[in-house]
């Protein structure tokens, strides 16, 4: 019914509309009761829900932690493992210090055999060249003893000559006078 209707019937009317809007007054406050009643139980459920999906957050962010720590400490290795490979990292240094002493000792070897050759073929070069030269070296020889011994005998004779004869006139070894 339209507001035409309540104009023309006067003050009878009135009283309706004030009883009319009473009501729709008290409904009014019963909704907006209700909302509020509505609005906590739904601040609750999304409290609720906030705080299972935070817990959820919670167990999968431990999980997660769980594996990632599983997951590092399979790559680490553990007490066993890492005094194996220490032993083997030491046996390795031992082998390449062995094998640095064993080529060391091969090498000086080596050096010494050359040293050594070196040494044989540089007598043989010295025989051969003493043996080119050995017929001019004993011609050499010949010739310096033979003009020694010419030297020699040549002093020899000039000293027994000096002997024979007197050196002054007046002394003579012989009784001439």
């Amino acid at each position: 019914m339209g507001r035409s209707h309540y104009q023309a019937s006067g003050g009878s009317d009135v009283a309706t509309l004030v009883e009319e809007i009473e009501q729709t007054g008290d409904r009014l406050a019963a909704a907006v009761e209700a909302l509020a009643f509505k609005k906590a139980h739904l601040k609750d459920e999304l409290i609720e829900i906030a705080e299972e999906k935070a817990d959820q957050f919670l167990e999968k962010a431990e999980e997660t932690k769980d594996q990632l720590v599983a997951k590092i400490s399979d790559k680490i290795p553990d007490r066993r493992e890492l005094k194996e490979m220490a032993s083997k990292a030491v046996a390795k240094i031992g082998d390449s210090a062995g094998e640095a002493k064993d080529t060391v000792v091969e090498k000086a070897a080596e050096a010494k055999d050359t040293v050594v050759e070196k040494a044989a073929e540089a007598e043989h070069r010295i025989a051969a060249v003493a043996a080119e030269r050995l017929p001019e070296a004993k011609e050499a020889a010949s010739d310096v003893a033979e003009k020694m011994v010419d030297t020699v005998s040549r002093a020899g004779e000039t000293a027994v000559n000096r002997l024979r004869r007197p050196r002054h006139p007046a002394v003579s070894p012989t009784p001439d006078n």
